[in-house]
């Protein structure tokens, strides 16, 4: 059995009371030099804690640092100069002004992917900058100052330790939890989420609202030790880069990466404090270095290890597709295709290369947009449903070629479908379901190894038990035999027939048709997105005109004749993979002699 991983273990939990009691009483030990240290240290880590979730959980790559660090300085400032509010009021109203500024933003920044939401949050930086200088209200270019004195040192550290215990709270679930496995789905392939049921944008709002208010609070005490703020400091690119070099040096997505990480450029700024000129240097070198051989941060490289250490040691149709089509300008890949799934059948789609299988595989599952026509699950329309409610209505998918999250462990794969789909199962449920899928899915000595330690067989057998965590009544894959040798065929084979259900069908693309011949007791016959036959599939595999789609012969000249005298010519040339239906079907072949063409 499978552990639940608690978002912190008892010994976990009574660590972190002792540490946070321990640097409650810090000031009544330290001088004013290691309160101040201490002071940065619980600033960077909260900032840095919040920049580790956008990036390092759900990959959004942000130099909007500041953006939120300014915002809260000058909310900060209005509060207290205007109305005499008391800090720990100013604070929550900061966060509150961080968490509005992201949710205002977000539907513009989140149109954006990759670099350009990274340029995109630069800009937002930049135009709140320009903002506050030519504001007079706001006290442009020369700033504001705070009119009453700053509190002592010990308090404004004690308010530092607070911050920075909110930021691990609440995010350590984030990247422990259930909760993580959601996160980083959509930091590893956003589309693939999407079809494991995961929103994708509700999961980005939430990272970039977190880390937006844990900024703006972070920002507002230190603009309060401070006594003074201006525009140019508090919205200054500085803040981004250096919280970015913080958790890359720390680690990316780790827990701990944002705590080492910032005691980490603390204590080299101040072995370096006397040598300002090659600080940036020698930092920025470090930096590179990490990069080239701990690309994962200093935690990281010592998560590697372990996992190196490990690896080595390691009857209504319940489906109906009516009239539908896809085209793409000119090209007709499904034409006006009807297709009906019984529950508990296992049907095949075969077909030469070209001839629409893997995009009907896409149009039922959501990933393809119909040009017309409805697809129907259960009596239900969902030909208009996106990909993640078509997976929480209950269609699971394989792909041709594997996606999984590649930097996820096997379990955590499932987590992602599981749940997706069920965000309030008790741990214990989860946790027997998951380890009934790894064991009939013959994955439970992986289920702790990253999915990228796995081989092709071991990565097709993951994306079944994705699918399965999903609870599908409907289960599509997609050329699952590709690429595999005879033995590991034959395994497969065994695998599809043992999660065969009475209440879930089956549907299988495949080019193998040893698969469809032992496994489906239907299959139909696509040509240039229509379907050319449909029926029992011993009687499919001995159908002259299949063969001769498959391979040319001379059926296959006598219905090119008539297609030219009907004036439906099909190409010359069809550009695919070549032969692979003839290597597939050379056996068969071969078995029938030289009479007609027949398997």
């Amino acid at each position: 059995m499978i552990a639940e991983k608690p978002a912190l273990a008892p010994r976990e939990a009574a660590i972190v009371v002792a540490v946070f009691a321990a640097l409650w009483f810090a000031p009544l030990a330290l001088g004013d030099y290691w309160l101040e240290l201490g002071f940065r240290a619980l600033i960077y880590f909260a900032l840095a804690e919040g920049w580790n979730l956008m990036a390092g959980s759900a990959g959004l790559v942000s130099l909007g640092t500041s953006s939120f660090v300014g915002l809260g300085a000058y909310v900060a400032y209005g509060l207290l100069n205007g109305v005499s509010a008391p800090l720990p009021i100013a604070l929550i109203a900061t966060a509150g002004a961080g968490a509005g500024l992201a949710g205002i933003v977000s539907p513009a920044l989140f149109r954006l992917r990759g670099l350009y939401f990274t340029v995109g949050t630069l800009a937002l930086a930049e135009l709140l900058r320009l903002l506050m200088i030519n504001v007079s209200a706001f006290g442009g270019a020369t700033g504001i100052f705070l009119k009453s004195d700053p509190p002592p040192l010990p308090i404004l550290f004690h308010f530092a330790l607070v911050v920075a215990l909110i930021a691990a709270l609440i995010l350590t679930p984030c990247v422990r939890t259930r909760a993580s496995v959601i996160f980083r789905s959509v930091r590893d392939d956003e589309d693939a989420a999407a079809q494991m049921g995961v929103r994708p944008y509700r999961v980005k709002l939430a990272a970039f609202t977190l880390a937006g208010a844990l900024a703006a609070m972070a920002g507002a005490v230190q603009a309060v030790k401070l006594g003074a703020i201006e525009p140019y400091g508090m919205f200054g690119l500085q803040w981004s880069v250096d919280v970015l070099t913080m958790v890359i040096i720390g680690g990316m997505g780790s827990r701990l990466g944002p705590l080492v990480g910032a005691l980490f450029v603390i204590a080299l700024g101040e072995a370096l404090a006397d040598y300002p000129e090659a600080h940036i240097a020698i930092a920025g070198f470090i930096l590179i270095v990490l990069i080239r051989i701990a690309p994962k941060g200093l935690v990281g490289l010592a998560s590697n290890l372990r996992l190196a250490a490990a690896k080595r040691a390691s009857m209504t149709p319940l489906l109906e597709v009516k009239s539908l089509s896809k085209r793409f300008g000119g090209l007709v890949a499904i034409d006006n295709l009807d297709l009906k799934l019984m529950p508990g059948a296992i049907a095949g789609v075969i077909g030469p290369n070209g001839a629409g299988k893997s995009t009907l595989i896409g149009l039922i599952g959501g990933a393809l947009g119909p040009s017309s026509g409805a697809i129907a699950l259960d009596g239900r329309d969902v030909t208009r449903l996106p990909a993640s409610e078509r997976a929480r209505a209950g269609i699971g998918r394989t792909y041709q070629i594997p996606r999984p999250f590649l930097d996820m462990t096997v379990e955590e794969n499932l987590e992602v479908a599981q749940y997706a789909i069920e965000p309030f199962i008790s741990a214990r449920a989860a946790h027997a379901a998951r380890n009934d899928l790894l064991v009939g899915c013959g994955l439970v000595d992986a289920a702790s190894l990253p999915a990228r330690a796995l081989p092709l067989l071991r990565r097709k057998r993951l994306e079944v038990a994705r699918a399965l965590a999903l609870k599908p009544r409907i289960l599509l894959l997609d050329e699952v035999g590709a690429g595999l040798i005879a033995s590991e065929i034959g395994e497969l084979i065994a695998l599809i027939k043992q999660i065969a259900q009475p209440e879930r069908s089956i549907l299988i693309v495949e080019h193998v048709i040893r698969v469809v011949r032992e496994c489906c007791a239907r299959s139909v016959v696509l040509n240039f997105g229509k379907k050319l036959i449909e029926g029992p599939t011993a009687e499919i595999l001995a159908n002259d005109e299949v063969a001769a789609i498959y391979l040319g012969t001379r059926a296959g000249a006598a219905r090119k004749g008539a297609d030219e005298a009907s004036g439906s010519v099909a190409p010359e040339i069809e550009v695919g993979e070549p032969n692979k239906e003839r290597a597939t079907l050379a056996p068969l072949v071969a078995s029938r002699g030289t009479r007609a063409v027949r398997f």
